[in-house]
């Protein structure tokens, strides 16, 4: 990876990833077992769910192949980290000048999970200028309308924005 072309985007949107890219015959298989997916998906939750949220969404969708993965889920596991090597500099920063208000943003879409057709949903908190709270995850139910998938997030994480307001201290949801 040291001599790997760095890219600007976490994801290859172009590229959907389903649990059908799993391995098929015993040479696919054999193949993946050398392959460090698991340990290497396990590397960019610790980056995710630490210092950079900005990889968490493609972090999340890595992980959903972790029991299985073929090679197309390797291929997309190397781009996250092609992406870190060029977005090395890039780092989480608070400012004592910086809003101190607590502004919070959501989204979800709406049943992007090709294998079970679930919505994804996430926030992030800022405050003083930085990121203080951030989750990705998949909606536990299936939306059948647009609306609910996109009123999920906004109810759920609401509370979390209340307790990091009152008191001052980023709760993570595990």
């Amino acid at each position: 990876m040291s001599n790997a072309k760095a890219v600007t985007t976490p994801m290859n949107a172009a590229g959907k990833l389903t649990k059908e890219l799993a391995p098929q015959t015993p040479e696919e298989i054999e193949r993946m077992k050398v392959m460090p997916y698991q340990e290497a998906v396990g590397c960019l939750m610790y980056l995710a769910q630490c210092t950079r949220p900005d990889i968490l969404f493609a972090v999340n969708l890595m992980s959903r192949f972790n029991t299985n993965p073929g090679l197309r889920h390797w291929e997309a596991v190397k781009h996250i980290f092609r992406y870190l090597k060029g977005t090395s500099k890039m780092m989480l920063q608070y400012s004592v000048t910086g809003d101190s208000k607590l502004i919070g943003y959501t989204d979800a879409d709406w049943a992007s999970d090709l294998d079970d057709r679930r919505s994804t949903s996430g926030y992030v908190f800022v405050m003083q200028g930085g990121a203080v709270s951030w989750s990705c995850r998949r909606q536990t139910t299936v939306s059948l309308l647009t609306l609910r998938s996109g009123v999920h997030g906004p109810i759920c994480y609401g509370t979390r924005g209340v307790m990091v307001a009152r008191t001052g201290v980023a709760v993570r949801s595990r």
